[in-house]
C-alpha cells in the first residue's frame, strides 16, 4: 500500500456514514412511535382469528336457523295436508 486513493471515494465514504447516521437517529428519536405502531399492528394480526372464527360462527348460527325455519315451515305444510279434520 502506498498511500494512494481513488479521486471521490472519501466523498462517497462520508456520505454513506452521513445516510447511516441519519437512519440511525430516525429511528432513535422516533422509537416511541415506531414501538407503538409494531405493538398496534401485532394486536391486529392476533385479533384477525378470532374476529374470523367469531364471523364464522355467526355464519353456521344463521345458516342452522334458515335450515331450522325451513323444516319448521316443511312439517307445518305436510301436517296440514294429512291432518285429520274432526
Amino acid at each position: 500500500m502506498r498511500g494512494e486513493i481513488e479521486f471521490g471515494v472519501i466523498t462517497q465514504s462520508a456520505i454513506t456514514f452521513t445516510t447511516l447516521v441519519a437512519a440511525y437517529s430516525l429511528v432513535v428519536t422516533q422509537f416511541q412511535s415506531l414501538s407503538t405502531y409494531a405493538a398496534v399492528a401485532s394486536r391486529a394480526h392476533w385479533r384477525r382469528p378470532i374476529l374470523h372464527a367469531a364471523d364464522r360462527a355467526d355464519r353456521e348460527r344463521q345458516a342452522r336457523e334458515t335450515v331450522e325455519a325451513a323444516a319448521r315451515d316443511k312439517r307445518a305444510l305436510i301436517g296440514d295436508r294429512f291432518r285429520v279434520k274432526a
